[in-house]
């Protein structure tokens, strides 16, 4: 996972995915307190930084120049955090900053699961919705329903 910090087993494998393909780029923004906010480590090709503001953005490319910057995770999708992407999307674009590819938006489609309600209509259901054996309480945090597109795409 891109949460993991850094660590021997992560550089064995990424020796070995190097041993197997040289034509890929090896991207992983967990690169441990040293790295941390950069995305930038021995383990990766990649800026992939997690979640910076657009001017730490910007200033990624012109502080680690040697790769191209594509952000792992921003503008997460939860309540009202998509106010600014329009200032990323600029940014993504200028054609002053070439290595500044753009980014992954999480929670991009919602994670909810199709339930059926006791008047049997369906609606999709998130943390609070869905019990778990080995947890005696919901889940019933913001953390679902709360991507761009419903769980359906639609």
């Amino acid at each position: 996972g891109n949460e993991n910090g850094r660590g021997r087993n992560l550089n064995i494998a990424r020796n070995a995915l190097r041993r197997l393909d040289t034509s890929r780029p090896i991207m992983y923004e967990g690169g441990g307190r040293l790295f941390e906010g950069s995305g930038a480590s021995e383990l990766t090709d990649i800026v992939c930084s997690m979640y910076p503001n657009v001017d730490r953005t910007i200033e990624l490319t012109k502080t680690i120049v040697d790769r191209p910057v594509i952000l792992c995770e921003y503008s997460h999708a939860m309540g009202n955090s998509n106010g600014n992407i329009d200032k990323y999307w600029e940014a993504f674009w200028d054609k002053k900053l070439p290595r500044l590819q753009g980014g992954f938006i999480w929670d991009m489609v919602d994670q909810g699961i199709r339930k059926v309600d006791k008047n049997g209509r369906e609606y999709f259901g998130y943390g609070g919705d869905v019990e778990i054996r080995c947890q005696p309480k919901h889940k019933d945090r913001q953390f679902c329903i709360n991507g761009i597109f419903s769980p359906d795409r639609e």
